[in-house]
């Protein structure tokens, strides 16, 4: 009884201690940033106030925001792997980091529609779509090629 006992506190102590890590996000200076993440935000974010930067653990995942709304994920490299902004959607300028393929797929069948986030996933691209009645995800492979398209 008293060998279960301690192994209940054993398991509950272990739970505490990994949910306060889990998803934990810590504020830092732009400076501590990758490099990669801190070219990425000066190329395409020329002149736009950094309002904030965290790093998120244990997965070492970079969120950044934006004065003009926009809000960016980058990996432990600092790569880009989400860029999103709601109100008014993405510009076109940033939408010139998706392979040119899907980029002129989405000028060609989404034109005057608001993206409002791209994802960089394992096997490509993902990018949000939301016209006025519907929300829409659209696939694309590494090289930009159309794979799939999800309606909701």
């Amino acid at each position: 009884m008293k060998k279960m006992m301690m192994l209940m506190v054993f398991l509950a102590s272990a739970v505490l201690a990994f949910s306060a890590t889990k998803g934990s996000e810590k504020p830092i200076p732009f400076e501590k940033l990758p490099k990669m993440a801190q070219e990425f935000i000066h190329t395409h974010f020329k002149g736009v106030k950094v309002v904030k930067c965290e790093v998120e653990s244990p997965w070492t995942q970079f969120d950044v925001r934006m004065a003009n709304g926009y809000e960016l994920e980058f990996d432990r490299a600092g790569n880009w792997t989400e860029i999103q902004k709601e109100k008014g959607g993405i510009s076109s300028s940033i939408l010139g980091v998706l392979p040119q393929r899907s980029y002129s797929y989405l000028q060609s069948n989404y034109s005057g529609v608001s993206v409002e986030k791209i994802e960089r996933q394992k096997k490509g691209f993902k990018v949000s779509l939301n016209t006025q009645s519907e929300e829409t995800e659209i696939h694309f492979s590494k090289d930009g090629r159309f794979l799939s398209k999800k309606v909701d």
